[in-house]
C-alpha cells in the first residue's frame, strides 16, 4: 500500500543512499527533514535540543531517514547535516492557490501558531548548511518568528490583494483538508 511505498522511498531510500556514499565516497551529504518529526502541539518552542515524537507518519518516516543517517555518520562512512525544515510556502504552493482562490479556510479563529519557511530562505539554509553545517548536527529552520495562522493567512491576502480567508468550525475544516494540512491550520 502507500505505507510500504513511503517507507522505501524515505527509509530504504535513505539506506540505499547510504550504500551507495560509502561505495563511491561523498565529500558531504545535507538531508532536508522535517519539523515533523518534534510533533509537538502545545504550543511550546522547538529548538535543536527538544525532544522528537512524531505524531504523523510522515513524521516518522523522516525520523526513521534521520537515523539511518546518523548511524552513517557515527561510522565514519561520510560527513552528513540534517536540516529540519519547517512547512514552506512560496508562490505557487496549494495554500498560496488557496488563498488567491477564496478557498482556505481558518480553523476555529486562525488562532493555532505555526512556524514557516519561505522556499527561497530554505535554499539559502540548506546552501549554508552545505558549505557552513557541523557534521552529525541536526538544526531547525523556520523563518524568524511564528505566527498565528490567522495573521499569516492574512498577510498573503494583503500581499496578494485578494479578500481575507473566512474562519470554519473545525469540524467543517475536517471535511474540506486532509489529515496533514489539518494539522497544520
Amino acid at each position: 500500500g502507500p505505507g510500504a511505498a513511503a517507507v522505501r522511498v524515505h527509509v530504504d531510500g535513505m539506506r540505499a543512499l547510504v550504500d551507495l556514499f560509502e561505495r563511491r565516497g561523498v565529500g558531504a551529504f545535507v538531508f532536508a527533514s522535517s519539523t515533523a518529526v518534534y510533533g509537538h502541539r502545545n504550543g511550546s518552542w522547538v529548538d535543536e535540543s527538544s525532544y522528537t515524537s512524531p505524531r504523523s507518519f510522515g513524521g516518522r518516516l523522516r525520523l526513521d531517514a534521520e537515523e539511518v543517517l546518523q548511524e552513517a555518520f557515527r561510522r565514519s562512512l561520510f560527513p552528513a547535516v540534517i536540516l529540519r525544515l519547517a512547512p514552506m510556502y512560496g508562490a505557487g504552493d496549494r495554500h498560496f492557490r488557496w488563498i488567491q482562490a477564496g478557498s482556505f479556510r481558518l480553523v476555529g479563529g486562525g488562532d493555532a501558531w505555526m512556524s514557516l519557511i519561505h522556499i527561497d530562505d530554505a535554499v539559502r539554509a540548506l546552501q549554508a548548511a552545505a558549505s557552513r553545517g557541523r557534521a552529525g548536527q541536526a538544526y531547525v529552520v523556520s523563518d524568524d518568528r511564528p505566527a498565528t495562522v490567522k495573521e499569516w493567512a492574512y498577510y498573503v491576502a494583503g500581499q496578494l490583494r485578494v479578500p481575507r480567508p473566512i474562519p470554519v468550525a473545525p469540524e467543517e475544516a475536517r471535511r474540506l483538508y486532509d489529515e496533514t494540512t489539518y494539522d497544520a491550520l
